[in-house]
């Protein structure tokens, strides 16, 4: 047997024994050795066992190739390539199926985000003046100048501005009146629909020194910032 084809032959074995023994030592950690109850950890081990199988079970494929010569490493290789092959083919549809089930979760999620609504006023914004925010239409527009951009928001976008709303409205539930600046340099006017009255709300004009003491006042802004760069917004306003 020519060497290329030996090692062709090897590297074919290896690959299969490694990915049997990962889905096998998955299959078995997981039916066996992790308890149901065990949530994400358990989950952690699964995978944990998964890699141990693979290893070990490549570690083997390796050996194999090396003691094997001629017909028996041929042989060999090809009972345990289409097991390596078919155990691939179920990985790949096994990652996708939870990748679309994962999207799916998320966007049921996003559909249970509260309604809210942002105005973010900021004058001497080198991108832009003003922006306007509105989940429940899932659509936010910002002006550039004199131009007016709108695109769509996606479910990311909303979480991020949401949480960063929630960082702000804390700020002023500790504090209605948190800033004194005379001259503001940002607005900030917000409307979150609480699951039950009353809702969360705000207005609060500030500049770079309440900023400085109270950051949290800013995230509504870098979320805002954040979405002004993405690639839908450019698109819009191309």
């Amino acid at each position: 047997m020519k060497r290329g084809t030996r090692i062709l032959l090897g590297v074919i074995l290896t690959v299969s024994m490694l990915l049997a023994g990962l889905i096998i030592g998955a299959w078995a950690g997981g039916t066996f050795l992790v308890e149901r109850s065990s949530g994400l950890a358990g989950a952690a081990e699964v995978i944990w066992y998964g890699l141990i199988g693979g290893i070990a079970a490549g570690i083997i494929g390796f050996v194999l190739s090396r003691k094997l010569e001629g017909k028996p490493l041929l042989w060999t290789t090809i009972l345990l390539g289409p097991i390596g092959l078919a155990v691939a083919i179920l990985m790949i549809r096994g990652y996708s199926q939870s990748q679309q089930e994962m999207e799916a979760h998320l966007q049921e999620a996003y559909k249970n985000l509260p309604a809210f609504t942002v105005v973010l006023d900021h004058p001497d914004h080198d991108a832009f003046q003003r922006m306007e925010v509105d989940w429940a239409n899932q659509r936010y527009s910002a002006a550039v100048n004199t131009v007016t951009c709108t695109a769509q928001m996606s479910g990311e976008e909303a979480v991020a501005m949401l949480s960063a709303l929630r960082e702000a409205d804390l700020v002023l539930f500790r504090n209605a009146s948190p800033c004194n600046d005379t001259d503001p340099t940002h607005r900030l006017t917000y409307t979150i629909t609480e699951g039950k009255p009353p809702h969360s709300q705000g207005d609060v004009a500030f500049g770079k020194q309440c900023l400085s003491q109270h950051p949290g006042l800013a995230k509504p802004f870098e979320a805002a910032q954040d979405m002004f760069d993405s690639g839908d917004f450019r698109k819009a306003c191309e």
